[in-house]
């Protein structure tokens, strides 16, 4: 049977609170071990499938699982911060936030603020801390990573000195931020360098200390890091290379602050107020011992995500996220570590497919994504996307000057393995990603000479090509989306909308009118009414198809197979080529003509996702509702409304249905709605006007 969801909050102090009776003995079908981003995607996908029952998370985090990348960005903004549980998991990728209710609605149980006190894995079973035994069918490693932090003796557990990896260390580095004046960050990656940003924000002086001669140092030239360095100058940020931290010194409660300041190697002080430090991560593995094992001490698993060794019978351990080492077709099928979100998120859904499906699945496919957007609540972004890996020669093009766009390309025996550009269109980003993925060969001489991004990428990959194309986002093409998946062929197609979200079950559209309880688009992703798997953003990224939001079709060439397409309603188009083309635009709304009001604020056409959100804004501070209507959405929408207040509904012919009911079938139905608040005005013609 299925067992209702909870959520626990343990503490040091007793077993279990909230009332909940302290476990001792337990079996579970999926017990995860770790708190983060993969945890929480993972919950949504077996949720997805309505076996919430058959989970059991574990955390030592006192937090429900979040979107960590907020951490470093609007978590620390100076005004109007973001706090959970605005940026709980999912509302990354679907908006929606998984709350102590979803878990609960969904029959899950999440354990918060627990340490394993031990692993066996040949036996299947975990010891927490408070002794409560727990048996597993299937165990899924989802303890990520924590931070590399300065030896005591330096200075590093000083009060003030602050390390990059929760939503607790970041609460306490922001009650400091409130009186800094000055900030010491050491470390160049990008965690770092959001964090300075982020600092720097608020009219703090910030000092960076990187060990190396450049920052991102592991995967960026000095020739690119050189341009993103100016960038950072420009925004308050000092930096230091080729230093070390030889010492932090404390102030002491008197001295306004926790800490003093700090001496470099070269005998060189910085004064400050706070420490910040981001010197990478080790992998939480050390309650697994006996498993397989990568580098950085990390899991080794197969494509499958399936880890091996310590007697652990086959198909009971996987191990997803930063913490796994799986093999990379683009490293030559090298295991390889990827701490991107992206890549958390996705190999969560897949073990749950792994888990739950009756037939086996492809392996594992990944092109390592990693971005970040800094300043991006402010009027001078920046937007830095990388995919593949980097490896080979760099060269640069463009800058990142005047809004303009940068891209950096890796290039290795004359194919494309990497590529990076600054504030790309969806587009784009498909477009460099299809070049790694595909190792598309480079024109290096022509790559070379060129001058900006827009001619650098037709050089790399000429127009952009699809094997199949769908013109529209409706019903039809999620559905379309799911016939591709189902006969192996996702990866072959493209799918362009001018709607800003993915396909969704369009009659749901009333539910957002509700005046209790508003629908949520996640609840009604394509496959919402035929009991499959919601097809999520999340879902097509999973099965490679090529899903370009906000891109409209301007022109057609059917002759050469080519169409020319506006992003973002932005002045650039973009041509894309197809081998087959497929129409599935749908209908627009009949409006009524300008010159009688139908331009009007106020005046609402029921067609997509974003009408019904404006409508639903309007109604709440209505007194009067008119639906001028034919069909039988309107009357979705009338009787909806009618419980807000009253609703007057305009037909322009005599009856209701007309086209469809005969009369004493409609008479009928009026009736009825005329019971429920509905006022009909029939063979009725329309002017509007502005009050």
């Amino acid at each position: 049977c299925r067992a209702a969801g909870r959520v626990l909050q343990q503490s040091s102090s007793s077993s279990a609170c909230c009332g909940a009776i302290p476990m001792r003995d337990h079996n579970v079908m999926i017990l995860v071990v770790g708190g983060g981003v993969s945890a929480g995607y993972l919950a949504a996908a077996v949720a997805e499938r309505g076996n919430g029952y058959a989970l059991r998370i574990i955390s030592d985090e006192d937090v429900l699982p979040y979107e960590r990348p907020t951490l470093t960005k609007a978590a620390l903004w100076k005004e109007n911060p973001m706090r959970l549980p605005s940026f709980l998991t999912t509302v990354g990728t679907r908006g929606t936030a998984q709350s102590k209710e979803w878990y609960k609605d969904h029959g899950i149980e999440i354990i918060l603020n627990t340490r394993i006190a031990s692993v066996d894995v040949s036996a299947r079973s975990v010891v927490t801390s408070d002794g409560d035994r727990i048996q597993y069918k299937h165990l899924v490693i989802a303890t990520g990573c924590t931070s590399i932090k300065i030896p005591p003796e330096v200075g590093g557990d000083l009060p003030g000195v602050h390390y990059i990896r929760s939503y607790k260390s970041i609460m306490a580095l922001y009650q400091d931020l409130k009186v800094c004046e000055n900030a010491v960050i050491v470390g160049g990656g990008q965690y770092a360098l959001e964090a300075a940003v982020s600092i720097a924000a608020w009219g703090v002086n910030v000092d960076v200390v990187v060990k190396e001669p450049n920052i991102m140092h592991d995967v960026w030239p000095a020739t690119l890091a050189s341009i993103f360095e100016d960038d950072f100058r420009s925004r308050n940020v000092t930096f230091y290379f080729s230093a070390n931290i030889r010492k932090i010194f404390g102030a002491g409660q008197t001295g306004g602050g926790f800490v003093k300041c700090v001496e470099l190697d070269d005998g060189q002080l910085l004064n400050t107020d706070v420490v910040i430090v981001d010197l990478g991560s080790k992998c939480n593995t050390g309650l697994f011992e006996g498993l397989d094992r990568a580098e950085n001490n990390s899991i080794k698993v197969n494509s499958q995500f399936l880890a091996s060794g310590g007697g652990a019978a086959e198909g009971s351990v996987y191990a997803i996220g930063d913490v796994a080492s799986f093999p990379l077709h683009l490293h030559e099928g090298k295991h390889v570590r990827c701490e991107s979100v992206e890549h958390a998120r996705k190999s969560a859904f897949y073990i749950a497919e792994a888990i739950f499906s009756k037939k086996p699945l492809p392996p594992y496919h990944c092109v390592p994504n990693y971005y970040s957007r800094i300043n991006e609540d402010d009027t001078d972004p920046l937007l830095w996307h990388f995919y593949g890996v980097a490896r080979g020669d760099v060269l640069t093009v463009g800058c990142i000057k005047q809004k303009q766009q940068l891209g950096a390309f890796w290039v290795k025996g004359n194919k494309c393995v990497g590529a990076l550009i600054t504030n790309g269109t969806s587009l784009q980003l498909q477009q460099i990603r299809d070049s790694v993925e595909k190792q598309r060969t480079v024109n290096v001489a022509a790559l070379q000479e060129a001058t900006t991004l827009q001619e650098a990428m037709v050089i790399l990959t000429g127009l952009i090509s699809r094997k199949y194309v769908v013109v529209g986002g409706g019903m039809a093409a999620g559905y379309l989306a799911k016939a591709f998946v189902d006969a192996g062929k996702g990866h072959e197609l493209c799918i362009l909308t001018d709607e800003k979200v993915v396909p969704y079950e369009r009659p749901d559209l009333v539910s957002i009118l509700n005046k209790v309880n508003p629908g949520r688009l996640s609840s009604f992703f394509t496959g919402a009414n035929t009991g499959e798997p919601l097809q999520s953003k999340d879902w097509y990224a999973m099965n490679n198809i090529s899903l370009c939001l906000r891109h409209r079709v301007v022109a057609t060439d059917f002759a050469s197979k080519k169409l020319t397409l506006n992003v973002r309603n932005q002045n650039e188009e973009q041509v894309m080529t197809y081998q087959k083309l497929i129409v599935a635009t749908g209908c627009a709304a009949v409006r009524f003509p300008d010159s009688m009001g139908g331009d009007l604020n106020g005046i609402h056409y029921i067609r997509q996702y974003d009408d019904m959100l404006r409508l639903y804004e309007d109604v709440k501070q209505a007194r009067n509702v008119v639906l001028v209507m034919r069909g039988y959405i309107g009357l979705d929408v009338a009787e909806t409304l009618a419980t807000w207040g009253p609703v007057t509904v305009v037909l322009l012919e005599r009856q209701l249905m007309s086209r469809m009911w005969p009369q004493e079938v409609a008479t009928r139905y009026e009736k009825e709605y005329v019971m429920r608040g509905i006022t009909f005005r029939t063979s009725t013609m329309v002017k509007v006007r502005l009050q």
